[in-house]
């Protein structure tokens, strides 16, 4: 079944070969109909008294549009004046500033042994690519002739990451060149846009991202600032991306929606989570009531008492009291007591 003209299809109609035109969607779409050339179209903002009568040629979006609709809706409601990143998104101006979290630093440094690989491991990848001959040969010269490098394991960390040369080279991280520049992008640049074919490690290097930014939370994380939102095209894409947050950060994580298949992610689901934030107050309250009604009894024994102390002051100012009365209020000690 051909995917051309199916429900909810975008279609631009122009009278002018373009110079104007009129947008509308599929509004039915049946392979009869299809077969003799006629399709069912609902235009978009525009009166039907704008299209009858008319010839248009028609074009089709090769990109399904009800999966967009309610971003793009959503987008159109934003007002230029408060548009996050306009001056990128709808200027299109190519300068890109680095984030304002690192901006408002006096130095910028951040954490980023996460992405250090391992000396020992580093050293072993460079021996398998060599011949028996090569290995002996830099074995020998590591020995005697090897300067130390710039950025080994047990460096001090963080780095100044808005100075390129303090960055590690790519061999000594856990990435390879390409995904070393992306990482470096997404870190220093307040917007930033990874892309690759599949097999490339774009979800590696997201991980990588946030495991950065968790260990530098410090330098970005206030009361005004919220926290990091995950947005993935796919259900089963959040999963994936999510459970590799766990690997290194298990707490904290709300899942919103409820189509997750993943039992480990059961718990950090929002319903999960409102559902344990109202438990806890509703045993708070219960202890708090309790408490509440506890500490009325005491009040009440205490203002007794102190009645007691009172009527009792009273009348010894006019008369005697009896001994029984300064052992009641703990004024006379049993041994005193026991003794007249």
């Amino acid at each position: 079944m051909s995917k051309r003209l199916i429900y909810g299809s975008l279609v631009l109609l122009s009278e002018d070969e373009f110079k104007t035109y009129i947008p509308a969607t599929v509004a039915n779409s049946e392979a009869k109909q299809l077969a003799r050339g006629l399709v069912d179209l609902r235009p978009i903002d525009t009166g039907m008294s704008s299209i009858v009568d008319k010839t248009f040629v028609m074009v089709e979006s090769t990109v399904f549009f009800e999966a967009y609709r309610h971003v793009l809706v959503g987008l159109q409601r934003v007002s230029p004046a408060t548009f996050p990143m306009a001056e990128h998104i709808l200027d299109l101006k190519p300068d890109i500033k680095p984030p304002t979290y690192l901006m408002q630093l006096s130095h910028p440094k951040l954490d980023v042994s996460n992405l250090m690989v391992d000396r020992n491991q580093r050293n072993n990848a460079r021996d398998i690519s060599m011949t028996k001959l090569q290995k002996a040969a830099s074995r020998v010269q590591s020995q005697h002739k090897r300067s130390p490098k710039k950025h080994e394991i047990d460096t001090p960390f963080p780095i100044s990451v808005l100075n390129g040369d303090a960055w590690p080279a790519a061999e000594e991280t856990n990435l390879n060149p390409s995904q070393l520049e992306a990482v470096k992008a997404a870190l220093t640049q307040e917007l930033s846009l990874i892309q690759g074919p599949p097999g490339t490690g774009k979800t590696y290097i997201g991980l990588k991202i946030v495991e950065t930014l968790l260990k530098n939370m410090h330098c970005w994380s206030d009361e005004e600032t919220g926290p990091i939102l995950l947005v993935c095209y796919t259900n089963h894409a959040l999963d994936q991306f999510l459970l590799g947050i766990m690997k290194f950060q298990d707490t904290g994580i709300i899942r919103v929606g409820s189509r997750s298949k993943c039992i480990e992610l059961e718990q950090h689901n929002l319903k999960q989570v409102i559902r344990k934030q109202r438990f806890k107050k509703d045993m708070s309250n219960k202890y708090i009531k309790r408490r509440a009604g506890n500490v009325r009894q005491e009040t009440t024994f205490a203002k007794e008492a102190l009645e007691g102390f009172q009527t009792r002051i009273q009348l010894s100012s006019q008369g005697i009291l009896r001994e029984t009365e300064y052992k009641r209020f703990h004024i006379m000690s049993d041994e005193h007591f026991n003794s007249m």
